[in-house]
Protein backbone atom coordinates (compact mmCIF):
# COMPACT_ATOMS: atom_id res chain seq x y z
CA UNK A 1 0.00 0.00 0.00
CA UNK A 2 1.32 3.24 -0.95
CA UNK A 3 0.69 6.41 1.19
CA UNK A 4 1.23 10.27 0.68
CA UNK A 5 2.97 12.42 3.62
CA UNK A 6 -0.12 13.58 3.89
CA UNK A 7 -2.11 10.32 4.80
CA UNK A 8 0.60 9.49 7.06
CA UNK A 9 0.55 12.37 9.36
CA UNK A 10 -3.05 11.50 9.43
CA UNK A 11 -2.71 8.85 10.33
CA UNK A 12 -0.15 9.58 13.22
CA UNK A 13 -3.11 12.26 14.38
CA UNK A 14 -5.89 9.58 14.46
CA UNK A 15 -3.82 7.25 16.28
CA UNK A 16 -2.49 9.84 18.83
CA UNK A 17 -6.29 10.62 19.24
CA UNK A 18 -7.94 7.42 19.55
CA UNK A 19 -4.95 5.96 22.42
CA UNK A 20 -6.47 9.36 24.30
CA UNK A 21 -4.36 12.02 22.80
CA UNK A 22 -0.99 10.87 23.62
CA UNK A 23 1.20 7.71 22.63
CA UNK A 24 4.74 6.83 22.53
CA UNK A 25 6.39 6.42 18.73
CA UNK A 26 6.29 2.61 19.66
CA UNK A 27 2.21 2.50 19.69
CA UNK A 28 2.00 5.07 16.80
CA UNK A 29 3.86 3.14 15.00
CA UNK A 30 2.39 -0.36 15.54
CA UNK A 31 -0.93 1.17 15.09
CA UNK A 32 0.11 2.79 11.85
CA UNK A 33 1.32 -0.62 10.75
CA UNK A 34 -2.13 -2.26 11.61
CA UNK A 35 -4.00 -0.03 9.65
CA UNK A 36 -1.95 0.24 6.65
CA UNK A 37 -0.88 -3.14 6.48
CA UNK A 38 2.77 -2.42 6.12
CA UNK A 39 5.71 -3.99 8.08
CA UNK A 40 7.27 -1.92 10.86
CA UNK A 41 10.78 -1.53 8.97
CA UNK A 42 8.36 0.30 5.80
CA UNK A 43 6.80 2.54 7.98
CA UNK A 44 9.57 3.52 10.88
CA UNK A 45 11.32 6.57 8.47
CA UNK A 46 8.41 7.53 7.61
CA UNK A 47 6.55 7.62 10.84
CA UNK A 48 9.53 9.54 11.88
CA UNK A 49 9.31 12.37 9.19
CA UNK A 50 5.32 12.86 9.76
CA UNK A 51 5.99 13.23 13.79
CA UNK A 52 9.08 16.02 13.05
CA UNK A 53 6.48 17.62 10.53
CA UNK A 54 3.79 17.51 13.14
CA UNK A 55 6.13 19.26 15.61
CA UNK A 56 7.18 21.81 13.45
CA UNK A 57 3.55 22.32 12.22
CA UNK A 58 3.09 22.91 16.45
CA UNK A 59 -0.29 19.97 15.87
CA UNK A 60 2.06 17.50 18.38
CA UNK A 61 4.38 17.81 21.11
CA UNK A 62 6.65 15.42 22.50
CA UNK A 63 7.91 15.12 26.03
CA UNK A 64 9.23 12.37 27.67
CA UNK A 65 9.39 10.10 24.83
CA UNK A 66 5.35 10.28 24.54
CA UNK A 67 4.16 12.31 21.75
CA UNK A 68 0.77 14.68 22.63
CA UNK A 69 -1.45 16.02 20.51
CA UNK A 70 -1.62 20.52 21.42
CA UNK A 71 -5.47 21.53 21.93
CA UNK A 72 -6.50 25.06 21.13
CA UNK A 73 -7.44 25.08 25.26
CA UNK A 74 -3.47 24.37 25.67
CA UNK A 75 -2.25 27.39 24.50
CA UNK A 76 -4.23 29.36 25.42
CA UNK A 77 -3.20 27.99 29.15
CA UNK A 78 0.38 28.51 28.11
CA UNK A 79 -0.53 31.72 27.51
CA UNK A 80 -2.32 32.65 30.37
CA UNK A 81 0.16 31.78 32.62
CA UNK A 82 2.90 33.06 31.07
CA UNK A 83 0.86 36.75 31.12
CA UNK A 84 0.43 36.35 34.80
CA UNK A 85 3.88 35.44 35.55
CA UNK A 86 4.92 38.73 33.89
CA UNK A 87 2.57 40.77 36.18
CA UNK A 88 4.13 39.13 39.37
CA UNK A 89 7.16 40.98 38.83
Amino acid sequence: MSLRKSDISQLVIQCIDAVGGSAPKSVILSAVSTATRIKFRGLDRKIEDALNKLIVRCMIHEHDGNYYIKHARDEITASDSHSGNEDSD
